[in-house]
């Protein structure tokens, strides 16, 4: 496995997104691994070793309010305004970054619970980016959790100060 490399990537609106790569000699793929909720990028270490393994780049993030993007803010919270639109503009970002360290390279993109919430969705939004795409821990709709997520969130909100 290769060292890891630690590098910011600065966003549009100047929040400072801890990023990590782990590089690989002659790869044939660069694969981008968006964590779950109360996770962080630094964990897939192992994971990222064995696809350097398999001659595969990697690529990962600490999202807004989580590892070590999270310090000096509140822990999950996104942004004031637009937070999953800002979230999802980071991992376009973060992609851009990817493509541009290993140019030429079809781009996987992982994500995790969480993070295969983001992931769907910039399937949905720049799809023509990824080559393959892989959703792990995906979330599922229940109908139970559904009517009850908005007053659970609500009630977060309240007692957090209207930051979810």
């Amino acid at each position: 496995m290769s060292e890891r490399v630690d590098f910011i990537l600065t966003a549009a609106d100047g929040t400072r997104l801890n990023c990590y790569e782990w590089p690989c000699e002659g790869a044939r793929a660069v694969a981008v691994i968006f964590h779950g909720m109360a996770d962080h990028a630094a964990r897939y270490g192992r994971f990222a070793g064995a696809l350097n393994g398999a001659s595969i780049a990697v690529f990962s993030m600490d999202m807004r309010g989580h590892g070590a993007t999270a310090e000096g803010s509140v822990k999950g919270w996104f942004a004031e305004k637009r937070g999953w639109q800002t979230v999802l503009e980071d991992l376009r970002q973060l992609c851009l970054k990817a493509r541009e360290r290993c140019p030429g390279l079809p781009l996987i993109l992982f994500g995790h619970s969480l993070g295969s919430v983001f992931a769907r969705a910039a399937l949905f939004t720049y799809g023509e980016m990824f080559r393959v795409a892989v959703l792990c821990g995906v979330t599922v709709d229940i109908p139970g959790r559904r009517l009850l997520a908005p007053v659970m969130a609500g009630t977060v909100s309240v007692m957090r100060g209207g930051k979810t």
